[in-house]
């Protein structure tokens, strides 16, 4: 706990909810990972909390690898590297905005801004940055999928930009255990935080309830 408070007791805090995707977390989807519907409900538990509170709050989602947000395929130099390492996707009409769609046990409210990304990083040739300096927001929580690809990559750019990052560990998932655990673990030895949904709930239910000045500094 004492790491989690000095995180974000350092500045101003703001979430990041990683491509949380309807083809990932949502149980009605056929096909959706596994570990991505209960995820998606401790991240539920985590959104509440920031925004009552009073967080700014970001999503980020993908998808662009074969498709526009509108799921008109991608030419070849748009789908660039996913293409040369995984060959050519094709998506219907009706499956391509499944992984554009925000699952709906996370719907973005009026006000919290959706970031469309084509690689792996929320930050890379995205406005997040920017974002985040304009609201003053030096800690960041990251909450999503997958802990071995966009989560790490999106950590890794965030340490990188000298944020303090805290990911509590309930609201991360991948189709990989194994890799799961291992980038965590690497992770938090590195880059973050790690913390349970329970303590940063609690921490940001406390400031809530103390005025501790965490969202109006």
């Amino acid at each position: 706990m004492g790491q989690l408070q000095a995180a974000l007791g350092a500045g101003r805090v703001g979430l990041l909810v990683v491509d949380m995707a309807r083809a990932l977390a949502d149980p009605d989807v056929d096909g959706h990972v596994p570990a991505g519907p209960p995820a998606a409900e401790h991240c539920r538990s985590v959104l509440d909390a920031a925004r009552a509170v009073g967080l700014p709050v970001w999503f980020s989602r993908g998808g662009k690898r074969w498709h526009t947000s509108s799921a008109s395929p991608l030419a070849e130099v748009e789908r660039g590297a996913w293409l040369r390492k995984n060959g050519w996707v094709e998506e219907s009409a009706e499956r391509a905005p499944l992984a554009m769609e925000i699952t709906p046990q996370l719907q973005p409210r009026p006000g919290e801004i959706v970031i469309t990304k084509s690689k792996p990083s929320a930050f890379f040739a995205t406005p997040l940055i920017s974002q985040l300096v304009a609201a003053k927001a030096d800690t960041l929580v990251v909450v999503g999928m997958m802990t071995s690809g966009c989560i790490r990559a999106t950590v890794t750019d965030a340490f990188s930009y000298d944020l303090d990052v805290v990911m509590p560990v309930e609201c991360l998932a991948d189709r990989d255990a194994a890799a799961h655990d291992a980038n965590l673990d690497d992770m938090g030895r590195k880059y973050a935080t790690l913390c349970s949904t329970s303590e940063l709930v609690g921490h940001l239910d406390e400031a809530l309830t103390t005025e501790t000045g965490m969202v109006h500094q």
